[in-house]
Protein backbone atom coordinates (compact mmCIF):
# COMPACT_ATOMS: atom_id res chain seq x y z
CA UNK A 1 0.00 0.00 0.00
CA UNK A 2 1.25 3.47 -0.94
CA UNK A 3 0.42 6.65 0.97
CA UNK A 4 1.17 10.26 0.11
CA UNK A 5 1.57 12.71 3.00
CA UNK A 6 0.92 16.27 1.82
CA UNK A 7 1.11 19.39 3.98
CA UNK A 8 -0.57 22.66 3.07
CA UNK A 9 -0.62 26.26 4.21
CA UNK A 10 -2.17 29.03 2.09
CA UNK A 11 -1.55 27.04 -1.07
CA UNK A 12 -4.74 27.63 -3.08
CA UNK A 13 -2.85 28.94 -6.11
CA UNK A 14 -1.01 25.71 -6.89
CA UNK A 15 -2.65 22.90 -4.90
CA UNK A 16 -5.01 21.80 -7.71
CA UNK A 17 -2.12 21.36 -10.16
CA UNK A 18 -0.13 19.40 -7.61
CA UNK A 19 -3.04 17.11 -6.73
CA UNK A 20 -3.79 16.46 -10.40
CA UNK A 21 -0.22 15.23 -10.81
CA UNK A 22 -0.66 12.90 -7.81
CA UNK A 23 -3.93 11.30 -8.85
CA UNK A 24 -2.85 10.82 -12.48
CA UNK A 25 0.17 8.65 -11.75
CA UNK A 26 0.78 5.55 -13.87
CA UNK A 27 0.75 3.70 -10.54
CA UNK A 28 -2.06 5.18 -8.49
CA UNK A 29 -1.51 5.97 -4.79
CA UNK A 30 -3.70 4.05 -2.38
CA UNK A 31 -4.34 7.06 -0.17
CA UNK A 32 -3.59 10.76 0.09
CA UNK A 33 -3.42 12.36 3.53
CA UNK A 34 -3.48 16.17 3.66
CA UNK A 35 -2.77 18.10 6.85
CA UNK A 36 -3.67 21.75 6.50
CA UNK A 37 -1.91 24.06 8.94
CA UNK A 38 -4.67 26.62 9.45
CA UNK A 39 -4.70 28.09 5.92
CA UNK A 40 -6.34 31.50 5.65
CA UNK A 41 -7.24 31.08 1.97
CA UNK A 42 -9.27 28.50 0.02
CA UNK A 43 -6.66 25.73 0.01
CA UNK A 44 -8.96 23.17 1.63
CA UNK A 45 -11.92 24.01 -0.62
CA UNK A 46 -9.81 23.68 -3.77
CA UNK A 47 -8.24 20.42 -2.58
CA UNK A 48 -11.65 18.89 -1.84
CA UNK A 49 -12.93 19.92 -5.26
CA UNK A 50 -10.08 18.04 -6.98
CA UNK A 51 -10.16 14.95 -4.77
CA UNK A 52 -13.94 14.55 -4.96
CA UNK A 53 -13.49 13.45 -8.56
CA UNK A 54 -10.90 10.80 -7.63
CA UNK A 55 -11.85 7.21 -6.83
CA UNK A 56 -9.04 6.66 -4.34
CA UNK A 57 -8.98 7.05 -0.56
CA UNK A 58 -8.22 10.52 0.77
CA UNK A 59 -8.54 12.57 3.92
CA UNK A 60 -8.05 16.25 4.74
CA UNK A 61 -7.30 17.22 8.33
CA UNK A 62 -7.32 20.86 9.37
CA UNK A 63 -5.14 21.39 12.43
CA UNK A 64 -6.68 22.96 15.52
CA UNK A 65 -3.68 25.29 15.66
CA UNK A 66 -0.72 26.12 13.45
CA UNK A 67 1.96 23.46 14.03
CA UNK A 68 4.68 24.69 11.71
CA UNK A 69 5.93 22.66 8.76
CA UNK A 70 8.10 20.19 10.72
CA UNK A 71 5.42 19.03 13.14
CA UNK A 72 2.77 19.19 10.43
CA UNK A 73 4.70 16.71 8.29
CA UNK A 74 5.22 14.46 11.30
CA UNK A 75 1.48 14.49 11.90
CA UNK A 76 0.65 13.76 8.26
CA UNK A 77 3.09 10.83 8.18
CA UNK A 78 1.67 9.40 11.41
CA UNK A 79 -1.79 9.30 9.82
CA UNK A 80 -0.63 7.32 6.78
CA UNK A 81 -1.41 3.61 6.68
CA UNK A 82 0.73 2.58 3.71
CA UNK A 83 3.89 0.49 3.80
CA UNK A 84 5.52 3.05 1.51
CA UNK A 85 5.13 6.77 2.25
CA UNK A 86 5.82 9.59 -0.21
CA UNK A 87 6.11 13.20 0.98
CA UNK A 88 4.61 16.02 -1.06
CA UNK A 89 4.78 19.79 -0.95
CA UNK A 90 1.72 21.78 -2.01
CA UNK A 91 3.03 23.54 -5.11
CA UNK A 92 5.20 21.13 -7.08
CA UNK A 93 4.29 18.92 -10.04
CA UNK A 94 5.18 15.23 -10.13
CA UNK A 95 6.26 13.27 -13.20
CA UNK A 96 3.44 10.82 -13.92
CA UNK A 97 5.87 7.90 -13.57
CA UNK A 98 7.22 8.90 -10.16
CA UNK A 99 5.42 6.31 -8.01
CA UNK A 100 6.10 3.56 -10.53
CA UNK A 101 9.83 4.31 -10.79
CA UNK A 102 10.41 4.74 -7.05
CA UNK A 103 8.50 1.57 -6.17
CA UNK A 104 10.58 -0.31 -8.76
CA UNK A 105 13.70 0.99 -6.99
CA UNK A 106 12.44 -0.38 -3.67
CA UNK A 107 11.71 -3.72 -5.37
CA UNK A 108 15.16 -3.90 -6.98
CA UNK A 109 16.94 -2.78 -3.80
CA UNK A 110 14.95 -4.50 -1.03
CA UNK A 111 17.36 -3.55 1.75
CA UNK A 112 16.91 0.18 1.14
CA UNK A 113 14.59 1.82 3.66
CA UNK A 114 14.54 5.15 1.77
CA UNK A 115 14.72 6.14 -1.90
CA UNK A 116 15.15 9.64 -3.29
CA UNK A 117 15.47 11.26 -6.70
CA UNK A 118 16.59 14.39 -8.52
CA UNK A 119 14.31 17.30 -9.46
CA UNK A 120 14.14 20.19 -11.89
CA UNK A 121 13.96 23.67 -10.38
CA UNK A 122 11.19 25.73 -11.97
CA UNK A 123 9.59 29.14 -11.45
CA UNK A 124 5.96 29.90 -10.66
CA UNK A 125 4.99 29.21 -14.29
CA UNK A 126 6.87 25.88 -14.39
CA UNK A 127 9.60 27.37 -16.58
CA UNK A 128 12.99 25.81 -15.92
CA UNK A 129 15.36 27.73 -13.64
CA UNK A 130 17.97 25.00 -13.26
CA UNK A 131 17.92 21.48 -14.70
CA UNK A 132 19.07 19.61 -11.59
CA UNK A 133 18.49 20.03 -7.85
CA UNK A 134 21.37 17.65 -7.18
CA UNK A 135 23.74 19.80 -9.25
CA UNK A 136 22.96 22.83 -7.07
CA UNK A 137 24.14 20.80 -4.07
CA UNK A 138 27.20 19.33 -5.75
CA UNK A 139 25.72 15.87 -5.22
CA UNK A 140 27.19 12.85 -7.05
CA UNK A 141 24.78 9.90 -6.95
CA UNK A 142 27.50 7.48 -8.16
CA UNK A 143 29.57 8.03 -5.03
CA UNK A 144 26.44 7.73 -2.91
CA UNK A 145 25.63 4.37 -4.48
CA UNK A 146 29.05 3.19 -3.32
CA UNK A 147 27.92 3.90 0.25
CA UNK A 148 30.01 7.05 0.62
CA UNK A 149 27.68 8.77 3.10
CA UNK A 150 30.25 11.41 3.95
CA UNK A 151 28.23 13.92 1.88
CA UNK A 152 25.84 14.19 4.84
CA UNK A 153 28.66 15.78 6.82
CA UNK A 154 28.24 18.86 4.66
CA UNK A 155 24.45 18.81 4.97
CA UNK A 156 21.30 17.01 3.97
CA UNK A 157 20.92 15.92 0.33
CA UNK A 158 17.47 14.33 0.64
CA UNK A 159 14.71 16.79 -0.25
CA UNK A 160 11.43 15.72 1.35
CA UNK A 161 9.34 16.28 -1.77
CA UNK A 162 11.76 14.04 -3.69
CA UNK A 163 11.84 11.04 -1.36
CA UNK A 164 9.88 8.01 -0.21
CA UNK A 165 10.47 5.61 2.65
CA UNK A 166 9.17 2.50 4.32
CA UNK A 167 6.74 3.13 7.16
CA UNK A 168 9.02 1.46 9.71
CA UNK A 169 11.60 4.25 9.24
CA UNK A 170 9.18 6.75 10.77
CA UNK A 171 8.88 4.53 13.84
CA UNK A 172 12.65 4.03 14.07
CA UNK A 173 13.24 7.79 13.87
CA UNK A 174 11.12 8.61 16.93
CA UNK A 175 11.38 10.96 18.70
CA UNK A 176 12.13 13.81 16.28
CA UNK A 177 14.49 16.41 17.84
CA UNK A 178 13.15 19.96 17.80
CA UNK A 179 16.21 21.15 15.84
CA UNK A 180 15.89 18.54 13.08
CA UNK A 181 14.07 19.03 9.79
CA UNK A 182 11.84 16.03 9.09
CA UNK A 183 13.43 14.87 5.81
CA UNK A 184 16.96 15.34 7.15
CA UNK A 185 16.19 13.37 10.33
CA UNK A 186 14.55 10.52 8.42
CA UNK A 187 17.53 10.31 6.05
CA UNK A 188 20.10 10.24 8.87
CA UNK A 189 18.16 7.48 10.61
CA UNK A 190 17.89 5.55 7.34
CA UNK A 191 21.66 5.21 6.92
CA UNK A 192 22.23 2.65 9.73
CA UNK A 193 18.84 0.97 9.24
CA UNK A 194 18.94 -0.37 5.69
CA UNK A 195 20.35 2.56 3.79
CA UNK A 196 19.27 5.04 1.13
CA UNK A 197 19.15 4.52 -2.62
CA UNK A 198 19.34 7.45 -5.09
CA UNK A 199 17.44 7.27 -8.38
CA UNK A 200 19.07 9.37 -11.08
CA UNK A 201 15.80 10.64 -12.54
CA UNK A 202 14.20 14.09 -12.38
CA UNK A 203 10.73 13.07 -11.22
CA UNK A 204 9.60 16.40 -9.82
CA UNK A 205 9.21 19.98 -10.97
CA UNK A 206 10.33 21.70 -7.76
CA UNK A 207 8.61 25.07 -7.85
CA UNK A 208 10.54 27.98 -6.33
CA UNK A 209 7.93 30.43 -5.07
CA UNK A 210 8.76 31.17 -1.45
CA UNK A 211 5.27 29.93 -0.57
CA UNK A 212 5.70 26.18 -0.45
CA UNK A 213 5.52 24.49 2.93
CA UNK A 214 9.29 24.38 3.32
CA UNK A 215 10.11 27.49 1.34
CA UNK A 216 7.79 29.60 3.48
CA UNK A 217 10.10 28.95 6.42
CA UNK A 218 13.34 29.95 4.67
CA UNK A 219 14.20 26.47 3.35
CA UNK A 220 13.61 27.54 -0.27
CA UNK A 221 16.82 27.06 -2.24
CA UNK A 222 16.64 30.36 -4.07
CA UNK A 223 15.83 32.09 -0.81
CA UNK A 224 19.03 30.70 0.66
CA UNK A 225 21.01 31.89 -2.33
CA UNK A 226 19.59 35.40 -2.02
CA UNK A 227 20.41 35.51 1.70
CA UNK A 228 23.96 34.33 1.14
CA UNK A 229 24.53 36.93 -1.56
CA UNK A 230 23.66 39.99 0.57
CA UNK A 231 26.91 40.44 2.44
CA UNK A 232 29.64 38.56 4.22
CA UNK A 233 28.18 39.14 7.68
CA UNK A 234 24.88 37.55 6.71
CA UNK A 235 26.68 34.62 5.13
CA UNK A 236 28.79 33.98 8.17
CA UNK A 237 25.87 34.37 10.56
CA UNK A 238 23.93 31.75 8.59
CA UNK A 239 26.99 29.50 8.64
CA UNK A 240 27.18 29.78 12.43
CA UNK A 241 23.45 29.25 12.95
CA UNK A 242 23.50 26.23 10.68
CA UNK A 243 26.43 24.79 12.61
CA UNK A 244 24.61 25.26 15.93
CA UNK A 245 21.54 23.47 14.59
CA UNK A 246 23.49 20.64 12.97
CA UNK A 247 25.55 20.09 16.13
CA UNK A 248 22.34 19.73 18.16
CA UNK A 249 21.01 17.16 15.66
CA UNK A 250 24.24 15.17 15.76
CA UNK A 251 24.32 15.21 19.56
CA UNK A 252 21.06 13.24 19.46
CA UNK A 253 22.35 10.92 16.72
CA UNK A 254 25.52 10.28 18.69
CA UNK A 255 23.52 9.24 21.74
CA UNK A 256 21.25 7.05 19.60
CA UNK A 257 23.79 5.31 17.35
CA UNK A 258 27.34 6.16 18.39
CA UNK A 259 29.77 3.92 16.53
CA UNK A 260 26.96 2.27 14.49
CA UNK A 261 26.50 5.32 12.27
CA UNK A 262 29.53 5.88 10.05
CA UNK A 263 29.79 8.75 7.57
CA UNK A 264 32.87 9.05 5.43
CA UNK A 265 35.86 8.34 7.65
CA UNK A 266 34.30 8.79 11.08
CA UNK A 267 31.44 7.60 13.26
CA UNK A 268 28.65 9.68 14.81
CA UNK A 269 30.49 10.20 18.11
CA UNK A 270 33.59 11.62 16.45
CA UNK A 271 31.63 13.85 14.09
CA UNK A 272 29.46 15.17 16.94
CA UNK A 273 32.56 16.11 18.94
CA UNK A 274 34.01 17.81 15.86
CA UNK A 275 30.85 19.90 15.32
CA UNK A 276 30.69 20.92 18.98
CA UNK A 277 34.34 21.96 18.96
CA UNK A 278 33.74 24.19 15.92
CA UNK A 279 30.53 25.63 17.38
CA UNK A 280 32.17 26.50 20.71
CA UNK A 281 35.23 28.09 19.09
CA UNK A 282 33.07 30.31 16.90
CA UNK A 283 30.79 31.26 19.80
CA UNK A 284 33.83 32.21 21.92
CA UNK A 285 35.50 33.90 18.91
CA UNK A 286 38.78 32.05 19.48
CA UNK A 287 40.49 30.74 16.35
CA UNK A 288 42.96 28.63 18.35
CA UNK A 289 40.09 26.56 19.71
CA UNK A 290 39.02 25.45 16.22
CA UNK A 291 40.07 21.91 15.28
CA UNK A 292 43.37 21.65 13.43
CA UNK A 293 43.36 21.56 9.65
CA UNK A 294 44.45 17.93 9.96
CA UNK A 295 41.22 17.22 11.89
CA UNK A 296 39.16 18.74 9.08
CA UNK A 297 41.00 16.59 6.52
CA UNK A 298 40.50 13.43 8.60
CA UNK A 299 36.76 14.08 8.99
CA UNK A 300 35.76 15.01 5.46
CA UNK A 301 36.06 12.71 2.44
CA UNK A 302 36.91 15.69 0.21
CA UNK A 303 40.02 17.83 0.81
CA UNK A 304 38.30 20.71 -0.97
CA UNK A 305 35.34 20.44 1.42
CA UNK A 306 37.68 20.25 4.42
CA UNK A 307 39.67 23.33 3.43
CA UNK A 308 36.60 25.40 2.52
CA UNK A 309 34.89 24.50 5.83
CA UNK A 310 37.97 25.51 7.82
CA UNK A 311 38.19 28.82 5.94
CA UNK A 312 34.50 29.60 6.59
CA UNK A 313 34.94 28.82 10.29
CA UNK A 314 37.95 31.16 10.55
CA UNK A 315 36.14 33.97 8.73
CA UNK A 316 33.12 33.50 10.99
CA UNK A 317 35.29 33.90 14.10
CA UNK A 318 37.01 37.00 12.71
CA UNK A 319 34.15 38.88 11.05
CA UNK A 320 30.93 37.83 12.76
Amino acid sequence: MVSIALCTYDGERYIAEQLESLINQTRQPDEIIICDDQSKDNTVIVAKRVLNSWQGKWKIIVNDKNLGYKKNFQKAISLCSGEFIFLSDQDDVWDKRKLEIILDAFHNHPDAIMVFHDAELVNENLQSIYPSLWATMGFDYRQFRNNVYGRFMKGNVVQGAACAFKRKLFDIAQPFPAEAIHDEWLALNAIPNGGIYPVNEKLLKYRQTGHNEIGAVSENILGKVRKWSKNIQVRLKLHHEGLIRYAAVWDVLSEKYGHQLVLGNEDANTFSEFLNCRRDAISMKVIDKLPSLQNYFSIYTSQKMALWTKVKDIFTVVFN
